[in-house]
């Protein structure tokens, strides 16, 4: 049975402010869509000024995602107990000092840090505009069309400002529109107070998933660059499968669980849920290795790359939207976690498929693979290699966004 409709809090305002303020939550959106795909245009860049492999360039976008969908629950009991107008704008702020801090950062250490602080702040904001949007009708597909069109203008001025200023500024496109959006919601958003200043926060339960992944991830890394016979490698994927060994009985136990477990036991949603995160794996995955492939494969500019990814946000979308009408996943609280955890899901694959058909020399991430003057077959069979996944993860998505809607179909009988 779904959830009974949470009212929004804009619905009690007058029409003008109301939509003024679903523009600036589309704005918001607009602002996470452009700094993804224009930041994963710019990791080539990136990578060869800072001298690191892909697997270290990687983790520019793995920190981000991790941070950002295992706090993305808890960002809703804050939102509770904070009001969602008050955490939307510290989570705004926040990602606002955190983009500023990445196009400043002098290493991978600082600029790691920075990416982190800027998913959480993500989180926060997707969080707060998911309770102030509640289940409006024109709502979520609004926001939803402004992350692609994000995405999209993304793809273009971040080829702009890679190509012609550097990998630094382009964290720096989304400030102007941060700085106005911050003082435009000040007020424009009507005060919210918090619902309930008691409301569970599954902060270990985060901690949980986010650590048993990292470790995980970093088990792989370690072990393609130091071999089966180091055993930090082993120590690393020990602590990950402890980590989310303990994960599964503390969700049972918790009060406001990161994952609602009954709902996976209901065939159709949970049939659904696996298709929008294989759909979100592929949309993760594609969007990481494509810069690589038209930069540094076919030798584009960064200007003719970013013009060619400007219509993937829109299939991206469209997808989305194709397998959400198979199953109920859209109105399902573990939603933005399946979606960023998908997306995290493809990156770590795609690249950990393409890093295992280059040499050892390059796999340990000492050098980008422009600098390594690899041949054209070497790196024309790992791209090959690595979008073998992409077919995969595509037909993995509809199987499961039929089995959801076979489902479904049984219990209405």
């Amino acid at each position: 049975m779904p959830p009974a409709a949470t009212p929004s809090p804009l619905a009690a305002l007058e029409p003008r402010r109301h939509w003024w303020c679903l523009l600036l939550m589309a704005a918001l959106a607009f602002m996470v869509g452009l700094d993804f795909l224009a930041v994963s245009l710019a990791l080539p860049l990136l990578a060869l000024d800072l001298g690191v492999g892909l697997t270290l360039a990687c983790k520019v976008t793995v920190v981000y995602l991790l941070v950002g969908a295992c706090l993305f629950p808890v960002g809703r009991g804050l939102a509770r107990r904070m009001g969602p107008k008050r955490l939307l704008l510290w989570g705004a702020g926040l990602f606002w000092v955190a983009s500023l801090l990445c196009g400043l950062s002098p290493g991978m250490g600082e600029l790691l840090a920075a990416r982190a602080a800027q998913g959480l702040g993500a989180a926060l904001m997707g969080a707060a505009g998911s309770a102030l949007l509640g289940r409006q009708e024109r709502g979520p597909g609004l926001v939803a069309l402004a992350a692609a069109l994000g995405a999209m203008a993304g793809a273009l001025l971040g080829a702009l400002a890679a190509q012609h200023l550097g990998w630094r500024p382009v964290f720096w496109l989304n400030l102007p529109l941060g700085a106005a959006v911050v003082l435009a919601g000040l007020k424009l958003l009507p005060a919210t107070p918090p619902a309930d200043r008691g409301s569970g926060l599954d902060l270990v339960g985060a901690l949980l998933l986010m650590g048993g992944l990292y470790f995980v991830i970093s088990a792989l890394d370690l072990g393609q660059a130091q071999g089966p016979a180091d055993t930090r490698p082993w120590l690393s994927l020990v602590l990950g499968a402890g980590c989310l060994t303990t994960f599964v009985p503390w969700e049972r136990r918790a009060p406001a669980p990161v994952i609602l477990l009954p709902e996976l036991r209901e065939r159709g949603l949970a049939w659904g849920l696996a298709a929008l995160l294989g759909g979100a794996a592929l949309a993760g995955g594609s969007l990481f290795l494509l810069p690589f492939y038209l930069l540094d494969l076919l030798g584009l500019s960064l200007l003719r790359a970013g013009l060619l990814l400007v219509p993937a946000p829109a299939a991206a979308l469209f997808l989305g939207r194709a397998l959400a009408a198979f199953g109920p996943a859209w109105n399902s609280r573990n939603l933005g976690l399946a979606l960023g955890l998908g997306a995290l899901a493809g990156v770590v694959g795609v690249e950990r498929i393409f890093s295992l058909s280059l040499p050892a020399s390059l796999a340990r991430g000492g050098v980008h693979f422009t600098q390594a003057g690899l041949p054209q077959e070497v790196l024309a069979t790992a791209f090959g290699h690595a979008f073998l996944l992409i077919p995969a993860l595509a037909l993995a998505a509809v199987a499961c966004a039929r089995l959801s809607r076979r489902a479904r179909g049984r219990a209405a009988y």
